[in-house]
């Protein structure tokens, strides 16, 4: 019966350690230091703001579209998404930090990379 009360509480002591994120006797925790929050903080922030992504987009569909008259009369209500390492896998190229910019009015979706600083259109024509 011992036993099973000292694994019992070995147990406890184990979650409630990991479950805090602090190790015992270790002056600062292991996963959400400041410094730890600092630096994903850093590293997954956008280096584009919203309107320099929708501005990139526009030039791009100023300079390289033949269609452009589609889109940019409906420039005022582009939206711009920005997503860091993306999960989805929807059969495009997908890269670490990248914008994605939708024309709500016509449907048209533009994903612009901000490693390579490539932006593909998704869905729509140009």
């Amino acid at each position: 019966m011992m036993k099973y009360i000292v694994v019992i509480g070995v147990a406890v002591a184990l979650v409630a350690i990991g479950s805090s994120g602090k190790i015992p006797w270790v002056d600062r925790s292991i996963a959400v230091s400041q410094e730890t929050r600092q630096f994903s903080a850093a590293a997954t922030a956008p280096e584009y703001t919203r309107l320099e992504a929708i501005s990139l987009v526009e030039e791009y569909l100023r300079t390289d579209c033949q269609l452009r008259d589609r889109y940019l009369p409906n420039l005022s209500r582009f939206e711009a998404t920005f997503i860091y390492h993306p999960f989805t896998s929807d059969h495009y190229e997908r890269e670490d930090k990248e914008w994605t910019v939708v024309d709500p009015i016509s449907g048209g979706i533009w994903r612009l990379s901000e490693t390579t600083g490539v932006i593909r259109m998704i869905r729509g024509s140009c």
